[in-house]
C-alpha cells in the first residue's frame, strides 16, 4: 500500500478532517497564539469594510443608472467621480486583505511545520518510520509539500466562507428590499415576496448540488494519485541507492518497480483530469448564466413599468454577489478534495510517529523492568 494505511485503522473523510483540524489548531493556542489571533481579527475587519463597500458600489449603481434613463447629465458626472473614490476604497482593502491572507498561510505552515519536525525527530522516529516495518512513506514530503498544500488552501477555505457569509447577509436584503414581490399568473394570481431571493436560494441549490454530484469521485482520485507520486519518489530513491553501491541485480529490480508505478502514476493523473474537467463544465456553464437569470427574472417588472433601469441593474448585480456567497461549496469543492487528500497524508504521519512513540515506551518499559533481575 503506498498510502500505508494498513498499520492504522480506517476513517471517515469527516474523521480524518477533524483529527487534522485538532491538530492544526495549536497555532491559536501555542507560542504564535497572539501573533494568530491578530491576524484573523485583522482579516475579519478588512473584509466587514469590504463588504461595505460592495454594498455602497452596489447602491450606486442604482443611483447612476436611473441617471442614465433620466439623461441627467449632472447626476452621471457625480456619479462617475463617487464610483472613482468607491474602487480606491475597495482596491486598498482587497490589496490589504490579501496581504493579510497569505500572512496567517505562512505563520501557520510555519507552526505545523515546526511541530512535526520535533516529533518527527523525536524518540527516532525520523529513522523508525522509515525502517522495513515502518509503514509511512515520505515523510519529509509530508512534512513540507503536503502542510503546505493544507494549510494554504484550508485558510483560503475560513477567509472566502467569512467573506461570502457577511456578503450573502448583505445583499439578500437588497434582493427582498428592492426585488420586492411578482405575482404569477396562477388561479386568482400567485404573490411571492422576496422572489428573487427565492430565485437566488434555488439557483444555487441546483449548481451546487451539480458540483458536488460530480465533484465527490475526485476526492479518492486525489488521494490515489498523491500516494503513487509518494510510490514513485520512494522507488526512485531506491534505484539510486542500489545503483550508487553496486547493487545491479536490486538496481534493475527497482528500475522494473519504479517505471510500473510511473505508469499507475499517469493514470491516475488521467482520472483526476477527467474529474476536474467535468466540474469545471459546471463552473463554466455557472458562470455564464448567472448574470443573465436575475436580468431575465426582472424584465416583466421593468417592461411593465414598476421597476427603474437603475433597479433592475441593481438587482442584477446583487444576485451575482449572492450566487458567489451562496455559491461557495460549489467554488471550492474541487480544492476541498485536494486538501483532503494532503490532509490524509499528514494524519497518517501522525499515527505513524504516534504508533512508533508508543512502541519505543514499551520497549523502553520492558528494558527497565529486565535490568531488575
Amino acid at each position: 500500500m503506498p498510502e500505508g494505511l494498513s498499520q492504522f485503522p480506517a476513517r471517515s473523510n469527516r474523521m480524518i478532517a477533524a483529527t487534522f483540524l485538532r491538530f492544526s489548531a495549536r497555532f491559536w493556542w501555542g507560542p504564535m497564539a497572539r501573533q494568530a489571533w491578530a491576524l484573523s481579527i485583522g482579516i475579519v475587519v478588512v473584509t466587514l469594510v469590504m463588504v461595505a463597500g460592495s454594498v455602497a458600489i452596489n447602491q450606486w449603481m442604482a443611483v447612476f443608472f436611473n441617471s442614465i434613463e433620466a439623461r441627467d447629465s449632472d447626476a452621471i458626472w457625480t456619479g462617475l467621480r463617487s464610483i472613482a473614490l468607491y474602487g480606491i476604497v475597495v482596491a486598498i482593502c482587497a490589496g490589504l486583505w490579501n496581504w493579510i491572507r497569505q500572512r496567517l498561510q505562512i505563520a501557520w505552515r510555519e507552526c505545523l511545520t515546526r511541530e512535526l519536525l520535533l516529533r518527527w525527530t523525536a524518540s527516532g522516529n525520523h529513522h523508525n518510520i522509515l525502517s522495513p516495518g515502518g509503514d509511512v512513506d515520505s515523510p519529509e514530503f509530508r512534512i513540507t509539500e503536503d502542510v503546505r498544500a493544507c494549510i494554504d488552501p484550508l485558510v483560503d477555505f475560513a477567509t472566502s466562507l467569512v467573506y461570502c457569509i457577511v456578503t450573502a447577509v448583505a445583499f439578500v436584503s437588497i434582493l427582498w428590499n428592492v426585488g420586492g414581490a411578482i405575482t404569477l399568473p396562477i388561479g386568482e394570481g400567485l404573490e411571492i415576496q422576496g422572489y428573487m431571493v427565492w430565485l437566488a436560494v434555488l439557483y444555487s441549490v441546483i449548481a451546487s448540488g451539480l458540483i458536488t454530484a460530480i465533484g465527490r469521485p475526485l476526492i479518492r482520485a486525489n488521494e490515489r494519485k498523491n500516494a503513487m507520486e509518494a510510490a514513485v519518489r520512494g522507488d526512485l530513491v531506491l534505484l539510486s541507492e542500489h545503483s550508487d553501491h553496486g547493487q545491479m541485480e536490486a538496481g534493475a529490480r527497482d528500475a522494473r518497480a519504479a517505471a510500473q508505478d510511473l505508469a499507475a502514476l499517469f493514470a491516475k493523473w488521467r482520472s483526476v483530469a477527467l474529474h476536474q474537467s467535468k466540474g469545471q463544465t459546471i463552473v463554466s456553464a455557472n458562470n455564464t448564466f448567472m448574470p443573465i437569470v436575475p436580468l431575465l427574472a426582472g424584465a416583466p417588472k421593468f417592461l411593465a413599468g414598476a421597476m427603474t433601469l437603475g433597479s433592475l441593474v441593481q438587482l442584477g448585480a446583487a444576485f451575482t454577489q449572492t450566487q458567489l456567497a451562496f455559491n461557495w461549496l460549489f467554488d471550492n469543492y474541487i480544492r476541498i478534495a485536494e486538501w483532503l487528500a494532503s490532509a490524509v497524508r499528514v494524519v497518517v504521519l501522525l499515527d505513524g510517529m504516534a504508533s512508533n512513540n508508543e512502541a519505543t515506551e514499551a520497549s523502553v518499559a520492558v528494558q527497565n523492568h529486565l535490568t531488575k533481575f
